[in-house]
C-alpha cells in the first residue's frame, strides 16, 4: 500500500524546522554573549577598583651640585671692610667759624660672625675734608682713648668727638690752629687698618659770621685757607 502524501502545510513546517533550530541556537548564543560581555565589563571595573593607577613615569634631569657654603672668617679676627658699616653724624648742619660741634662716630658689624675693631686714635679717623678731598681736620692728630672691641653680628660701637671748626696738625690737634674758612665741607669716618672701610661723607656748612654792627657777613679776603703749622 502506498504511503499517504503529506499535506502541504506539514511539508512546509518540516522544511522550516532546521531554521527554527538555528534561530533558537543563535538566541541562546546571543544571550550568552550579552551575559559574558556584562561579566567581562564588571570584571574590568572591579580590577580597576582594586588595582591602583600606575605611577607617573619618572623624568630624569641633569643633577646640579649644591652650592658651596660661604666661607666665613673665624670669630674674633679683625673685621673686614665688607662686614662693617661706618657712620659719622655731626649734630648740626651749619656752624659759625670757631663754633663747637659734636661728631658721633658709629661702627656696626653687619657681617655674620663676631669680629674686632680697633678704636684707637691711630686707627679710627674722624675727618673733615674740603671740596678737593683734602683733609682739614682728623682725629689722627689728636689724643683720645680707644681700644680693640669685639663686635657681635649687628652690634655697634660709638664714640663722640668735639670739633671746634679748626684745622688740625700732627701733634697739635686743634689748639691754636686756623679756623676753617666759610664754605662746604664733608665729614667722614675711616679705619686706617682696614682697606676700604670708609663711611659715607655728610656735608657740613661753615657760614661767615656777621661783621660787627652791620649784620652782614664780612668780606673774605683771597687767601690760602690751607692748614698752617
Amino acid at each position: 500500500m502506498a504511503p499517504r502524501p503529506q499535506p502541504p502545510v506539514v511539508k512546509h513546517l518540516a522544511m522550516l524546522a532546521p531554521f527554527a533550530v538555528l534561530l533558537a541556537l543563535l538566541g541562546v548564543l546571543g544571550g550568552a554573549g550579552v551575559a559574558l560581555g556584562a561579566g567581562i565589563g564588571h570584571g574590568v571595573a572591579w580590577v580597576r577598583h582594586v588595582w591602583p593607577e600606575p605611577a607617573a613615569p619618572l623624568v630624569y634631569v641633569d643633577k646640579v651640585a649644591p652650592p658651596r657654603p660661604a666661607t666665613l672668617p673665624e670669630p674674633g679676627l679683625p673685621c673686614p671692610a665688607s662686614a662693617l658699616r661706618l657712620e659719622l653724624y655731626p649734630n648740626v648742619a651749619e656752624l659759625l667759624p670757631g663754633q663747637m660741634v659734636t661728631l658721633d662716630a658709629v661702627v656696626t658689624n653687619v657681617g655674620r660672625v663676631a669680629c674686632t675693631v680697633d678704636n684707637s686714635q691711630e686707627n679710627k679717623h674722624i675727618e673733615v675734608v674740603n671740596a678737593a678731598d683734602e683733609v682739614m681736620f682728623t682725629t689722627e692728630h689728636c689724643t683720645f682713648e680707644g681700644e680693640t672691641t669685639l663686635l657681635e653680628p649687628g652690634q655697634s660701637v660709638s664714640q663722640s668727638r668735639r670739633w671746634s671748626g679748626r684745622a688740625s696738625a700732627p701733634g697739635v690737634c686743634q689748639q691754636g690752629q686756623q679756623l676753617l674758612w666759610p664754605g662746604t665741607y664733608w665729614t667722614r669716618l675711616a679705619l686706617a687698618d682696614t682697606p676700604g672701610a670708609l663711611g659715607e661723607a655728610l656735608p657740613i656748612e661753615v657760614v661767615a659770621a656777621a661783621a660787627p654792627g652791620t649784620g652782614e657777613p664780612p668780606a673774605i679776603q683771597d687767601a690760602d685757607p690751607a692748614v698752617t703749622d
